[in-house]
């Protein structure tokens, strides 16, 4: 069990974590919403958003379904990220279609990135997640 200033209270509730306090936790305002957030792609559906707690990491996925091509997809993610200052990485990994994108702040600011698994099945399934970088 974690004491109490060891618990970061975000929208999804309430998170564990072992080292740190919430103070050192806490996300900036100032920062992009896709830093706390994965976007939602337009014609998403059967949409999930999971938390995944972790030291000083929280890690958030959101999964969907689109009728959507990669093509589509990817220039989406690509246009709404780099817009709030995210770098795309590239493809990171074939066949499985994994891109990869980093945002970097100023030296007090977390690290975040961004992974974008698509899998063109009928439906296409995307995996969406953000990995936050709570301490440098």
């Amino acid at each position: 069990m974690c004491s109490p200033q060891r618990i970061l209270t975000s929208p999804t509730g309430s998170q564990c974590y072992t080292n740190g306090s919430a103070s050192d936790l806490t996300i900036p305002s100032r920062l992009p919403d896709s830093t706390r957030t994965p976007p939602i792609y337009p014609s998403a559906t059967q949409v999930v958003v999971t938390t995944y707690p972790g030291g000083f990491t929280e890690n958030v996925q959101l999964s969907f379904v689109t009728s959507d091509k990669t093509d589509d997809i990817l220039a989406y993610y690509k246009d709404v990220l780099t817009s709030e200052n995210w770098e795309f990485d590239g493809l990171v990994s074939t066949p499985s279609n994994y891109y990869s994108f980093t945002w970097i702040g100023n030296v007090k600011d977390p690290v975040f990135g961004m992974e974008l698994v698509i899998d063109e099945n009928n439906p296409t399934t995307v995996k969406v997640t953000l990995l936050k970088e709570l301490a440098r």
